[in-house]
């Protein structure tokens, strides 16, 4: 299964910006948790269509990863 880890980080420099981390490596810097969300979930799910089962996860606070959304959820994401 693919996944598709939101992460969170605070710089000194932008504030807090949110990551997405796959096996391929680290895109973003969003803005907003939201706009990381959806764009994660857009890729999980064009590796869904292509037969690559998927998963858009969140790295909370407490350090666990919860799973926002898999592919076969509804789509488009919210």
């Amino acid at each position: 299964m693919r996944h598709y880890l939101i992460r969170r980080r605070v710089t000194r420099r932008r504030g807090t910006i949110w990551n997405v981390t796959t096996d391929d490596g680290v895109y973003g810097d969003y803005l907003n948790e939201d706009s990381a969300i959806l764009d994660a979930v857009d890729a999980a799910q064009e590796a869904g269509e292509a037969g690559h089962p998927t998963q858009v996860l969140t790295h909370g606070l407490d350090g666990t990863d919860s799973v926002t959304w898999t592919y076969g959820d509804p789509y488009p994401y919210r």
